[in-house]
């Protein structure tokens, strides 16, 4: 909870959770875990939705939305 209170307040927090918590959905859906990695990845959506009004028409945080 406490780093996702600093990936809300700041960007690089913010992709540094962002890339952690895509690293561990991948291995989640490997070992058969696919509703916990569907859990990560709605959180990530979230956090860069946040981020996307706070700073709206941002490249990167654009790309991070559309999973690129």
């Amino acid at each position: 909870m406490k780093s996702n209170s600093a990936a809300q307040n700041d960007l690089l927090n913010a992709a540094q959770l962002s890339r952690l918590d895509a690293s561990l959905a991948a291995l989640l859906r490997r070992v058969g875990r696919t509703r916990d990695a569907a859990t990560l990845d709605q959180n990530r959506l979230e956090l860069w939705r946040h981020w996307d009004r706070k700073l709206p028409n941002t490249p990167f945080v654009e790309r991070q939305i559309a999973g690129k």
